[in-house]
Protein backbone atom coordinates (compact mmCIF):
# COMPACT_ATOMS: atom_id res chain seq x y z
CA UNK A 1 0.00 0.00 0.00
CA UNK A 2 1.52 3.38 -0.96
CA UNK A 3 1.79 6.22 1.71
CA UNK A 4 -0.13 9.31 1.11
CA UNK A 5 2.09 11.87 0.01
CA UNK A 6 3.02 14.41 3.08
CA UNK A 7 1.85 17.95 2.86
CA UNK A 8 3.24 20.49 5.37
CA UNK A 9 1.86 22.70 7.11
CA UNK A 10 2.99 25.52 8.94
CA UNK A 11 1.80 26.59 12.51
CA UNK A 12 1.84 29.57 14.57
CA UNK A 13 4.07 29.35 17.55
CA UNK A 14 1.85 32.08 18.97
CA UNK A 15 -1.45 31.21 18.63
CA UNK A 16 -1.01 26.93 17.57
CA UNK A 17 -3.17 27.41 14.51
CA UNK A 18 -1.98 26.32 10.87
CA UNK A 19 -1.62 28.45 8.37
CA UNK A 20 0.37 31.22 9.37
CA UNK A 21 3.16 32.19 11.47
CA UNK A 22 3.46 34.43 14.36
CA UNK A 23 4.78 37.06 12.46
CA UNK A 24 1.13 37.72 10.67
CA UNK A 25 -1.04 36.12 13.39
CA UNK A 26 -3.75 38.55 13.96
CA UNK A 27 -3.71 37.39 18.06
CA UNK A 28 0.08 38.07 18.58
CA UNK A 29 -0.76 41.78 17.10
CA UNK A 30 -3.48 42.50 19.00
CA UNK A 31 -1.24 41.01 22.21
CA UNK A 32 1.65 43.66 21.12
CA UNK A 33 -0.98 46.33 21.02
CA UNK A 34 -2.51 45.42 24.19
CA UNK A 35 0.85 45.32 25.83
CA UNK A 36 2.07 48.63 23.98
CA UNK A 37 -1.14 50.11 25.45
CA UNK A 38 -0.55 49.43 28.88
CA UNK A 39 3.74 50.17 28.83
CA UNK A 40 4.18 51.85 25.95
CA UNK A 41 6.17 51.60 22.77
CA UNK A 42 10.21 51.30 24.67
CA UNK A 43 8.64 47.72 26.31
CA UNK A 44 11.17 45.68 25.16
CA UNK A 45 8.93 43.05 23.37
CA UNK A 46 6.62 45.92 22.19
CA UNK A 47 10.66 47.54 20.39
CA UNK A 48 11.95 44.34 19.33
CA UNK A 49 8.05 43.47 17.88
CA UNK A 50 8.82 46.64 16.07
CA UNK A 51 12.11 46.42 14.89
CA UNK A 52 11.17 43.23 13.54
CA UNK A 53 8.16 44.55 11.26
CA UNK A 54 10.33 47.66 10.30
CA UNK A 55 13.26 45.14 8.93
CA UNK A 56 10.46 42.96 7.20
CA UNK A 57 8.72 45.99 5.39
CA UNK A 58 12.53 47.52 4.11
CA UNK A 59 12.81 43.69 2.85
CA UNK A 60 9.56 43.71 0.86
CA UNK A 61 10.54 46.78 -0.78
CA UNK A 62 13.60 45.46 -2.68
CA UNK A 63 11.16 42.45 -3.47
CA UNK A 64 9.98 41.49 -6.94
CA UNK A 65 7.30 39.26 -7.84
CA UNK A 66 7.99 36.78 -10.32
CA UNK A 67 4.28 37.19 -11.95
CA UNK A 68 3.84 40.57 -12.40
CA UNK A 69 7.49 41.69 -11.97
CA UNK A 70 6.22 44.90 -9.93
CA UNK A 71 8.54 44.90 -6.85
CA UNK A 72 7.20 45.65 -2.95
CA UNK A 73 5.30 42.21 -2.94
CA UNK A 74 5.90 38.86 -4.23
CA UNK A 75 3.87 35.87 -6.08
CA UNK A 76 2.32 34.86 -3.02
CA UNK A 77 0.86 38.06 -1.91
CA UNK A 78 0.30 39.17 -5.53
CA UNK A 79 -3.02 40.81 -6.35
CA UNK A 80 -3.06 40.03 -9.91
CA UNK A 81 -2.30 36.72 -10.08
CA UNK A 82 -5.22 36.44 -7.06
CA UNK A 83 -7.21 38.52 -9.87
CA UNK A 84 -6.42 36.54 -12.70
CA UNK A 85 -6.75 33.42 -10.71
CA UNK A 86 -10.72 34.81 -10.04
CA UNK A 87 -11.41 35.82 -13.54
CA UNK A 88 -9.94 31.73 -15.09
CA UNK A 89 -11.59 30.59 -11.91
CA UNK A 90 -15.10 32.22 -13.73
CA UNK A 91 -14.88 31.33 -17.27
CA UNK A 92 -13.64 27.20 -15.78
CA UNK A 93 -16.85 26.93 -13.77
CA UNK A 94 -18.91 28.36 -16.53
CA UNK A 95 -17.08 25.15 -19.32
CA UNK A 96 -17.35 22.89 -16.33
CA UNK A 97 -21.10 23.60 -16.40
CA UNK A 98 -21.47 23.18 -19.93
CA UNK A 99 -19.06 20.51 -20.50
CA UNK A 100 -21.30 18.32 -17.25
CA UNK A 101 -24.37 18.72 -19.09
CA UNK A 102 -23.64 18.38 -22.29
CA UNK A 103 -22.36 14.70 -21.46
CA UNK A 104 -25.14 13.92 -19.31
CA UNK A 105 -27.46 15.00 -22.03
CA UNK A 106 -26.11 11.81 -24.12
CA UNK A 107 -25.58 9.86 -21.12
CA UNK A 108 -21.39 10.07 -21.65
CA UNK A 109 -20.80 8.33 -18.22
CA UNK A 110 -18.89 5.81 -16.79
CA UNK A 111 -19.99 2.56 -18.59
CA UNK A 112 -21.12 3.74 -21.66
CA UNK A 113 -20.45 2.77 -25.10
CA UNK A 114 -18.97 4.60 -27.62
CA UNK A 115 -18.13 4.36 -30.64
CA UNK A 116 -14.94 6.67 -32.34
CA UNK A 117 -12.48 5.79 -35.00
CA UNK A 118 -8.94 4.77 -33.85
CA UNK A 119 -7.34 4.25 -37.09
CA UNK A 120 -7.28 3.94 -40.75
CA UNK A 121 -11.00 2.73 -41.87
CA UNK A 122 -11.46 0.98 -38.15
CA UNK A 123 -14.16 1.88 -36.18
CA UNK A 124 -14.88 0.64 -32.92
CA UNK A 125 -16.78 -0.01 -29.50
CA UNK A 126 -14.93 1.38 -26.40
CA UNK A 127 -16.22 1.45 -23.30
CA UNK A 128 -16.06 4.59 -20.86
CA UNK A 129 -14.03 3.44 -17.84
CA UNK A 130 -13.33 6.69 -16.13
CA UNK A 131 -13.75 10.22 -16.12
CA UNK A 132 -10.84 12.69 -15.52
CA UNK A 133 -13.15 15.01 -13.98
CA UNK A 134 -9.54 17.75 -13.11
CA UNK A 135 -8.66 17.79 -16.66
CA UNK A 136 -11.71 19.31 -17.55
CA UNK A 137 -10.18 22.70 -17.51
CA UNK A 138 -10.68 25.72 -20.38
CA UNK A 139 -7.00 25.44 -20.76
CA UNK A 140 -7.30 22.08 -21.93
CA UNK A 141 -8.74 22.37 -25.54
CA UNK A 142 -6.67 20.15 -27.58
CA UNK A 143 -8.98 17.63 -29.39
CA UNK A 144 -6.59 15.11 -30.69
CA UNK A 145 -3.07 13.54 -29.47
CA UNK A 146 -4.42 13.23 -25.38
CA UNK A 147 -1.17 12.98 -23.27
CA UNK A 148 -0.43 12.47 -20.09
CA UNK A 149 2.71 14.96 -19.94
CA UNK A 150 1.41 17.95 -21.28
CA UNK A 151 -0.43 19.90 -19.29
CA UNK A 152 -2.40 21.80 -21.96
CA UNK A 153 -3.52 17.91 -23.70
CA UNK A 154 -4.49 16.00 -20.22
CA UNK A 155 -7.10 13.62 -21.35
CA UNK A 156 -10.85 14.07 -20.13
CA UNK A 157 -11.82 10.16 -20.85
CA UNK A 158 -10.45 7.31 -21.09
CA UNK A 159 -11.85 3.82 -22.50
CA UNK A 160 -11.25 0.20 -23.42
CA UNK A 161 -12.56 -1.58 -26.23
CA UNK A 162 -15.50 -3.47 -25.93
CA UNK A 163 -13.81 -6.67 -27.18
CA UNK A 164 -10.84 -6.58 -24.43
CA UNK A 165 -12.48 -4.58 -21.49
CA UNK A 166 -10.43 -6.31 -18.83
CA UNK A 167 -6.89 -7.15 -21.07
CA UNK A 168 -7.03 -4.67 -23.47
CA UNK A 169 -5.27 -1.17 -23.35
CA UNK A 170 -6.48 2.43 -22.32
CA UNK A 171 -7.43 4.82 -24.73
CA UNK A 172 -8.11 8.65 -24.37
CA UNK A 173 -11.55 9.34 -25.96
CA UNK A 174 -12.69 12.57 -27.22
CA UNK A 175 -15.42 15.10 -26.43
CA UNK A 176 -18.79 14.35 -27.37
CA UNK A 177 -19.69 16.43 -30.74
CA UNK A 178 -21.75 19.32 -28.87
CA UNK A 179 -20.13 23.07 -30.49
CA UNK A 180 -22.32 24.71 -27.57
CA UNK A 181 -20.38 23.21 -25.24
CA UNK A 182 -16.96 23.43 -26.94
CA UNK A 183 -17.29 27.36 -27.80
CA UNK A 184 -15.89 27.35 -24.22
CA UNK A 185 -12.63 26.15 -25.16
CA UNK A 186 -12.21 26.88 -28.98
CA UNK A 187 -12.40 30.18 -30.90
CA UNK A 188 -15.59 31.46 -32.48
CA UNK A 189 -14.45 31.49 -35.90
CA UNK A 190 -13.62 27.65 -35.20
CA UNK A 191 -16.77 26.89 -34.22
CA UNK A 192 -18.55 28.65 -37.33
CA UNK A 193 -16.08 26.50 -39.49
CA UNK A 194 -17.05 23.74 -37.68
CA UNK A 195 -20.77 24.60 -37.90
CA UNK A 196 -20.74 25.34 -41.83
CA UNK A 197 -18.65 21.57 -41.95
CA UNK A 198 -15.34 23.43 -43.25
CA UNK A 199 -13.03 23.04 -40.68
CA UNK A 200 -9.44 21.90 -41.31
CA UNK A 201 -10.15 19.02 -39.37
CA UNK A 202 -14.20 18.09 -40.42
CA UNK A 203 -12.49 14.98 -42.32
CA UNK A 204 -11.14 13.73 -38.60
CA UNK A 205 -14.56 14.44 -37.29
CA UNK A 206 -14.90 10.80 -36.24
CA UNK A 207 -11.80 10.54 -34.93
CA UNK A 208 -11.85 13.65 -33.17
CA UNK A 209 -15.31 13.00 -30.94
CA UNK A 210 -17.09 10.45 -29.67
CA UNK A 211 -20.44 9.16 -30.71
CA UNK A 212 -22.20 7.26 -27.59
CA UNK A 213 -24.71 4.51 -28.93
CA UNK A 214 -25.15 2.78 -25.26
CA UNK A 215 -25.37 5.57 -22.60
CA UNK A 216 -25.55 5.72 -19.21
CA UNK A 217 -26.71 8.19 -16.48
CA UNK A 218 -23.64 10.69 -15.62
CA UNK A 219 -22.57 10.31 -12.27
CA UNK A 220 -21.92 13.16 -10.25
CA UNK A 221 -18.32 15.26 -10.08
CA UNK A 222 -16.60 15.62 -7.08
CA UNK A 223 -17.32 18.20 -4.30
CA UNK A 224 -16.50 21.53 -5.42
CA UNK A 225 -15.47 20.69 -9.07
CA UNK A 226 -18.27 23.41 -10.34
CA UNK A 227 -16.67 26.23 -8.48
CA UNK A 228 -13.48 24.99 -9.01
CA UNK A 229 -12.16 24.68 -5.53
CA UNK A 230 -8.69 23.51 -4.45
CA UNK A 231 -5.58 24.48 -6.10
CA UNK A 232 -6.29 23.28 -9.98
CA UNK A 233 -6.00 27.18 -10.90
CA UNK A 234 -3.35 28.15 -8.98
CA UNK A 235 -1.34 24.99 -9.92
CA UNK A 236 -2.26 25.91 -13.60
CA UNK A 237 -0.76 29.01 -13.51
CA UNK A 238 2.80 27.34 -12.43
CA UNK A 239 2.52 24.55 -14.64
CA UNK A 240 1.57 26.75 -18.04
CA UNK A 241 2.36 30.73 -17.04
CA UNK A 242 0.08 33.41 -17.47
CA UNK A 243 0.27 33.63 -21.14
CA UNK A 244 -0.57 30.37 -21.75
CA UNK A 245 -4.29 30.46 -19.37
CA UNK A 246 -4.69 34.52 -20.34
CA UNK A 247 -4.22 34.26 -24.54
CA UNK A 248 -7.05 31.60 -25.14
CA UNK A 249 -9.78 33.48 -22.88
CA UNK A 250 -8.70 36.40 -24.54
CA UNK A 251 -8.96 35.17 -27.69
CA UNK A 252 -11.98 32.61 -27.10
CA UNK A 253 -14.37 35.23 -25.03
CA UNK A 254 -12.79 38.61 -26.02
CA UNK A 255 -11.73 39.17 -22.40
CA UNK A 256 -8.85 41.46 -21.05
CA UNK A 257 -7.38 40.81 -17.48
CA UNK A 258 -8.03 43.49 -15.14
CA UNK A 259 -4.50 44.05 -15.05
CA UNK A 260 -0.97 43.48 -15.95
CA UNK A 261 -2.25 42.82 -19.59
CA UNK A 262 1.56 42.22 -21.11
Amino acid sequence: MPYAKRVRKIHCSHCGLPGHNRSTCEEHRKMIEARRHAKGSDDWYVAQYDRKQKKRAEKSKNRTCSYCADTGHNRATCKHLAEHIEVTREFNSAYRRAFYDSITKVGMGRGAIIRQVRGLNDTGLFVINSINWENINIWNGHLRFFSHREPQRLPPFESKPLSAIVAGRTFYSGYPYDLDMLSHILSPSSIENWRKDIHYLSHDRDALFAEVVSPVPVESPPPGWFDCKGKTIKKAYVDLGRHALQLPLRAMHNFDYPSQQS
